[in-house]
């Protein structure tokens, strides 16, 4: 079996449930459609269910890979309403709990808020005629209320799961919420460490086969593993996913670049005379291009302000002079930015433009984004090495690449663009976690040069 939830609940519950064909599941807390979810399997074997998921990111993902399923784009609670949303991108903490979203933020998390929808299970389970096999619910500290808005003895899922630990801890919490699950006549059958797992009292049969956690006798693999020995174990069928980006290669070892017009850009300033070059202290030029052009609207770019802030406050330690650059489409200009805080989030502001800028030996030009024009700037990238120009690059992830099939054919042939130019000029490459320096080197070595 290949597992892709976090913890196994996947394997606890397929064998309890093996016995089952084209079974139906609610996931409360949805999340993503594949990566640490308690549904995927079952998707993947067959079965359907409805998602609930107030995360506006999650809910257009379950509408696009969860197509056999009813996605809800609201919460689950005692009541319906309208509720604040504590949303914290990226970290599976988001919640309806205020008390708890305040524990995350004085840790150290960025959240944002919105107002979202909250229906009870009642409500949307009431046109649901057939059994619900098992009932997943993980909702950040709002489980009772979860619990509250389900009618359980009308909808009798055979098995509920809930999240029972509080967060990154092993204390439990389910005091404040199992009285509703025993009164209701289900039976508590297993804590795995973070969850616990109920059963209705008329399938003890069920019950037995989930008493006790995943382990080597259910023979399953998770998902990232199995991904990765197919991957390596079979570089044909990697080869075959590759393939679409392929035909970029072609361009960048033919030095087919287009050529545009960038007699006035930075990284086509001449060398400057003597004079110049012993006249200031090199410089650290940093390309905030997207930055500036969106705002703050991606995970990456909210990395890049982070070190640019970071930068920022170090200006006076550093050996070399801290300058920003923006690409405009056709050139270079060096940018003066400042970040201000706009009630929810960092934003990076642009304050005024100096064309004067010219690279030259001993300066460290670095690119912290996915820059859609690196590779029609490959020539200009290999003069900046020629003057002496230490030219680097971020790496965030590689993913469009290794999942291929979670991204667009147009993605995936995109940043394979960018990928081979950042391999063919670069100095240095930084990979923001030693995952994706693994992930890195794994795939230089399965796609030599």
């Amino acid at each position: 079996m290949i597992s892709y939830a976090q913890n196994a609940e996947d394997v606890v519950l397929m064998r309890g449930l093996s016995h089952i064909t084209n079974g139906f599941f609610v996931d409360v807390g949805a999340a993503h459609p594949k990566s640490d979810s308690v549904s995927a399997a079952f998707y993947s074997n067959g079965w359907s269910g409805i998602n609930i998921e107030p995360d506006p990111a999650y809910y257009q993902l379950l509408l696009r890979y969860r197509t056999r399923d009813v996605n809800i784009n609201a919460g689950a609670g005692n009541a319906e309403a309208t509720l604040t949303y504590y949303r914290f991108e990226g970290t599976g903490y988001s919640t309806f709990d205020r008390v708890q979203a305040e524990e995350w933020i004085r840790d150290g998390l960025r959240q944002q808020t919105t107002e979202v929808p909250v229906l009870t299970l009642n409500k949307i389970l009431r046109e649901v005629s057939r059994d619900i096999h098992f009932l997943k619910i993980d909702v950040e500290g709002f489980e009772k209320a979860v619990l509250e808005g389900i009618d359980l003895s009308r909808f009798r899922p055979w098995i509920i799961v809930v999240e029972a630990t509080r967060r990154n801890t092993p204390v439990l919490v389910e005091s404040e919420w199992q009285h509703i699950l025993l009164t209701a006549n289900y039976t508590r059958c297993l804590f795995d460490g973070i969850n616990v797992y109920y059963c209705a009292a008329e399938h003890p049969d069920v019950a037995a086969n989930i008493s006790y956690p995943a382990n080597y006798l259910d023979d399953y693999v998770h998902a990232s593993v199995h991904e990765r020995t197919v991957a390596f174990n079979n570089k044909s069928s990697v080869l075959e996913s590759f393939r679409r980006a392929s035909q970029f290669n072609a361009r960048y070892k033919n030095r087919q670049f287009p050529a545009p017009d960038l007699s006035k850009s930075v990284l086509h300033s001449p060398a400057p005379p003597a004079a110049a070059r012993s006249s200031r202290r090199p410089l650290l030029a940093i390309d905030v291009s997207n930055l500036v052009k969106h705002n703050i609207v991606t995970g990456i770019e909210r990395v890049t302000l982070n070190l640019v802030a970071c930068l920022q406050r170090l200006a006076p330690q550093l050996s070399h002079d801290l300058v920003f650059l923006a690409f405009n489409g056709k050139l270079h200009t060096r940018v003066s930015v400042h970040i201000e805080h706009d009630g929810q989030r960092d934003v990076l502001q642009l304050v005024h433009i100096r064309n004067e800028l010219v690279l030259k030996k001993g300066d460290i030009w670095l690119s912290c984004e996915l820059f859609g024009d690196t590779y029609r700037l490959a020539s200009s990238y290999s003069k900046l090495r020629d003057f002496g120009v230490s030219v680097n690059f971020w790496v965030h992830d590689l993913f469009p690449m290794i999942h291929p099939e979670w991204s667009d054919d147009s993605e995936v042939r995109w940043f394979a663009t960018w990928w081979d130019t950042v391999r063919a000029v670069s100095s240095n490459i930084y990979c923001v976690s030693w995952k994706v320096q693994v992930e890195v080197e794994r795939w230089m070595s399965t796609f030599p040069r």
